[in-house]
Order: C-alpha cells, then sequence, then structure tokens
C-alpha cells in the first residue's frame, strides 16, 4: 500500500504584529491509501492548520508535501483548486451548507465546478446522499428544516460526490449529540470501508477510537503516532433521525 500523502519537514508560521508565529514545526509522516486517521492534540496544537495544509486550503512556509506522489509547493492556485475538487472532499463541525439552498444544490455544488454534464447531476447527488444514509424525499428541503445529523450527512454527501479519494474532517461530530455524531461515524467508516482515505480532527477520544491510526500533536509538533489497538466499529443498522 503505497503513500496517497507525504509531508517532509512541514512547517507553518505567521507573522503578527511583526512577530513571527509558528504553528507548524517540521513535521514529517506519511499517509497509506485507504487509512483511516485521526489527528488529536489540544486547542492550538496545529490540528486544524494542518488539515488545511493537507487540503491545500493554506499553503505551508517550509516543507515537502507530496499529494499523490505531486510535490504540491510548485502548483499555482488554478492547479491546486483542481486538485482539490478532484481529490479531496471537506467535512466541517458547523456543517457549512448555504442556508437558504435546497439539499440538492448544496451537494451538487462540486459539480459546477467539474465537467460533469449537467443532465448527470441528479443521479449524482441522489447516490450520494444514499451513500449516507438520506432519502431523495429531502431534495427540495433547506439546511434550516433538517437535524443537526442530517445537514451534517448533507455536508458528507456534498464531499463524496466527486468520489474524491480523501476526505477530511474537522471535528464533524464537535455541534451534534452522541447519536447523531454516532451515525456520522458509522458513514465515515463506510467510506473509509469503500477505499477512501479519512483524516479526521477531532479532541474527543471516542471519536478518534473509530480510526485506526491517531497523530497526536503537541505545540505544532508531532508528539506521537499510533496504531489503534481496540478500534471501535459501528455495527450495522438503519440510520435514523
Amino acid at each position: 500500500m503505497s503513500d496517497i500523502i507525504s509531508i517532509n519537514n512541514l512547517s507553518k508560521s505567521y507573522l503578527v504584529d511583526g512577530n513571527e508565529i509558528s504553528v507548524l514545526r517540521g513535521i514529517s509522516f506519511g499517509i497509506p491509501a485507504g487509512q483511516f486517521v485521526a489527528i488529536m492534540g489540544p486547542s492550538g496544537s496545529g490540528k486544524s492548520t494542518l488539515l488545511y495544509s493537507l487540503g491545500l486550503l493554506d499553503r505551508p512556509t517550509s516543507g515537502e508535501y507530496f499529494l499523490d506522489s505531486k510535490e504540491t509547493s510548485k502548483l499555482d492556485d488554478k492547479q491546486l483548486a483542481k486538485i482539490r475538487n478532484e481529490k479531496i472532499g471537506f467535512i466541517f463541525q458547523s456543517f457549512n451548507l448555504l442556508r437558504r439552498t435546497s439539499v440538492y444544490d448544496n451537494v451538487r455544488v462540486p459539480l459546477v465546478y467539474s465537467k460533469v454534464p449537467e443532465e448527470k447531476h441528479k443521479e449524482m447527488v441522489l447516490n450520494a446522499l444514499e451513500s449516507v444514509g438520506l432519502d431523495k424525499k429531502l431534495f427540495k428541503k433547506q439546511p434550516s428544516q433538517l437535524s443537526g445529523g442530517e445537514q451534517q450527512r448533507v455536508a458528507i454527501a456534498r464531499a463524496v460526490i466527486n468520489n474524491p479519494a480523501i476526505i477530511l474532517a474537522d471535528e464533524p461530530t464537535g455541534n451534534l449529540d452522541s447519536k447523531s455524531g454516532e451515525m456520522v461515524m458509522k458513514v465515515l467508516q463506510d467510506l473509509n470501508k469503500k477505499g477512501h482515505t479519512i483524516i479526521l480532527v477531532t479532541h474527543e477520544t471516542s471519536t478518534s477510537e473509530y480510526a485506526e491510526r491517531i497523530i497526536h500533536l503537541l505545540d505544532g509538533a508531532v508528539d506521537s503516532d499510533k496504531k489503534v489497538s481496540g478500534r471501535r466499529y459501528i455495527g450495522e443498522k438503519e440510520y435514523s433521525k
């Protein structure tokens, strides 16, 4: 199994009031294709900054980042945007859905920026919703008409509609109750079983235990990198609201 992500001595710093603030300090690791990885660490440890760097939403200050064997620092913004849309799906704690837009149009947003013919959009949206346990009867509803768990699953459907190799999730259960959070983790586990590489940022130990590997950050550096023993699995069952 080859590494779909490989970073070497990755660092990120910001200039604040004339002072350089280091957020990431020489991080190196590889992630094989199809692995489910959790990134943990206290507030301010650099978890989200690392995730945004991996998702090509933020450029590192120094170091190497190979995505699917391609060194990303040499790519321009247009090339990075193309890779993001084709290879990476994003899931956020706050869902980031368009509030006054239907479920259908929320899920198909990535298709608008792709070359997929419009006549194929409906079928792809339906397949994406089915993959996260939601029905097409939600097509015309707006996010405000859905539960938190349903909104997050709509967000996941949007993230996977282009069948990205990598799914990045930033605290995806942070705004959910325990039952809805479990449903979201079941969706992520199912996607991982289908071959998607999952990288999850979380501060919750119970959530990280669904992963097969945990990378713990401290002060912007890797403090530990361990395989999970006794990984948690959710048994097959129907989704419920």
